[in-house]
């Protein structure tokens, strides 16, 4: 049976679960706001840059300008809390699952992302006169 398929028309943002990311994926996107799941998790929201998935289905899903959000890491939930603010254009590379050596999850499989930050000037996070202004 062939799956349908949409194109966004408000402001509800994509989703795609951790365990449908293959290893290489790629995800660009500039951070615009934290959310909560409904299991009070933190739910990360970018406006979407740039994306290089395996999959061509997700690529036609996850269109430059979109909304997506990326739900709740370990990896992911402490960079983001320490090291990205609004207006940030992140890159996030998935590099699989791996086992956690230490710490109250030892021994529990995780996803491994490689997470960036643009330094450029441009993109400081900084709101600049011609800037996308997104309301939520």
């Amino acid at each position: 049976m062939k799956k349908r398929e949409f194109r966004q028309v408000s402001g509800a943002s994509i989703y795609r679960a951790w365990k449908h990311w293959e290893e290489g994926d790629v995800f660009v996107g500039k951070f615009v706001r934290e959310t909560t799941d409904q299991f009070k998790n933190p739910s990360w929201v970018f406006k979407i840059e740039e994306v290089e998935f395996n999959d061509p289905a997700a690529e036609k899903i996850f269109q430059p300008g979109k909304l997506a959000s990326l739900n709740s890491t370990g990896m992911l939930n402490k960079t983001m809390e320490e090291q990205v603010v609004p207006g940030n254009i992140v890159k996030i590379v998935y590099r699989g699952m791996d086992t956690i050596s230490k710490g109250p999850f030892a021994g529990k499989e995780a996803h491994v992302l490689e997470i960036s930050v643009a330094e450029d000037e441009e993109f400081s996070g900084e709101e600049e006169e011609n800037s996308d202004n997104i309301e939520l």
